[in-house]
This record gives C-alpha cells, structure tokens and sequence, in this order.
C-alpha cells in the first residue's frame, strides 16, 4: 500500500509540473513555481534548478532557495560536485 502511495504522489508531482510548464508564459517564473513544489515534496531545505549553458558548457543556476545569494552566479563543471555528477550521468541523486 505505501508504495502505492508513493507513486501516486509521485504522479501527482509529475502533473503539477507538467501543468505549470505548459501555462507558463515566463520560464523563471514557473521554474520558481516547479521548484517549490519539488522541494515541498520532498521535504528538503535546500534546492535548485540548473541548466546546462550550451555556450560555456556549464551549469547555471536558474533558481535556488534555502542557498546563499552568492549561488545566484554560480555556473557548475559538469561532472563536478553532486549536481555536475548527475549531470554527467543523467541519475537522480537524493542527499
């Protein structure tokens, strides 16, 4: 039954999300509102989206919260720390 549970919260997030993507009109704005919600759902304190740079071929970060400011210019090597790795890999890390 828990499992259960699980997935069909799980495909309740999946919707939110895919909901806010196809209403929005201003990409920072619903990736605030899917941060939120992902965070929310899994209870964590610190979040953020990153998005690969096509151009420098690093990960910036697009939104954040529970992270110090000075996250808001921080571009990532892929492949370096936890959010490179799974970018490099294309897994979910949970930490």
């Amino acid at each position: 039954m828990r499992k259960a549970n699980e997935r069909d919260a799980l495909i309740d997030l999946l919707y939110r999300i895919r909901i806010i993507g196809n209403e929005a009109s201003d990409p920072p704005e619903a990736l605030e509102a899917i941060l939120e919600i992902i965070q929310q759902y899994f209870t964590a304190y610190e979040a953020s989206v990153a998005l690969i740079n096509p151009d420098t071929r690093k990960l910036d970060i697009e939104v954040y919260r529970g992270l110090p400011k000075s996250s808001e210019d921080l571009h990532l090597p892929i492949g370096k720390g936890i959010t490179g790795w799974v970018a490099l890999h294309g897994k979910s890390l949970r930490v």
